[in-house]
């Protein structure tokens, strides 16, 4: 389940697969990942697997504060991040300035919790915009 978030990740962050030499394929502004494929979606699938929005929290760290920054390009939907401690985060969703949804993860280890809370984000984001 990791691999297909990552991925759902990936592509609200704006990143693709992109061409770089024949059969070689790099995520777009993510030098620190390419991969050999045939396909830009034979290279998803084998990108899904080095992605580490759920290992490494500079990763997750980006996406936080893209969620934050998105406001200022669509300004009717808005994120607000916020992390209790390592293990709660919740994200106030508003459309409108009108706060529409909270999404709240609590009473996970480490990091997990900031992960699911920005998971359930990007679905949210992905189905309102």
């Amino acid at each position: 389940m990791n691999k297909k978030n990552n991925i759902l990740i990936a592509e609200f962050m704006s990143l693709k697969p992109v061409l770089i030499a024949p059969d070689v394929y790099s995520l777009s502004q993510s030098p620190w990942v390419s991969v050999t494929g045939p396909t830009p979606e034979r290279v998803w699938e084998d990108i899904g697997e080095s992605l580490r929005y759920d290992k490494d929290w500079n990763y997750l760290m980006e996406v936080v504060r893209e969620i934050g920054f998105r406001e200022k390009t669509l300004k009717h939907l808005m994120g607000i991040v916020t992390m209790h401690s390592l293990n709660r985060t919740t994200i106030q969703c508003y459309f409108n300035e009108r706060l529409i949804e909270t999404i709240d993860e609590s009473d996970i280890a480490g990091m997990k919790a900031t992960y699911e809370a920005v998971v359930k984000y990007i679905k949210w984001w992905n189905k309102i915009s």
